[in-house]
């Protein structure tokens, strides 16, 4: 079985940021409790912070936010596990943000290592 480890690497990727007042970072973070957030998901405006690190698929933000290539590869497969929420990003890329709805907790917690930087 293979498995991934996602690293974030802030001066390789690209980062969006929010000016609006009613927007509080942490408040859509992604926890993994399988809740919908759809429905109160406000869409506020957020630019990139870092403009000048080259675009990827991916973006740093409180969820697993990624481009239209992605979207379009990933999508249909995601949509059986979770939402999409659309971001707007000011002068930039169609991006989307997934959130979890379904949980299955698979963690053999006795045997398992965990690696924490």
């Amino acid at each position: 079985m293979k498995v991934y480890k996602i690293e974030l690497d802030l001066d390789k990727i690209q980062s969006l940021a929010c000016d609006d007042s009613r927007y509080k970072a942490g408040d859509h973070m992604h926890d993994c409790t399988g809740k919908s957030i759809k429905k109160g998901w406000e869409k506020y405006m957020f630019y990139i912070y870092n403009p000048k690190i080259k675009p990827k698929d991916f973006y740093n933000f409180d969820g697993l936010v990624f481009n239209q290539k992605v979207y379009d590869v990933l999508g249909l497969y995601l949509e059986q596990y979770g939402e999409f929420l659309d971001i707007e990003v000011e002068n930039g890329p169609t991006l989307y943000m997934f959130n979890t709805t379904v949980i299955c907790d698979c963690i053999d917690q006795d045997n398992s290592v965990y690696e924490m930087n």
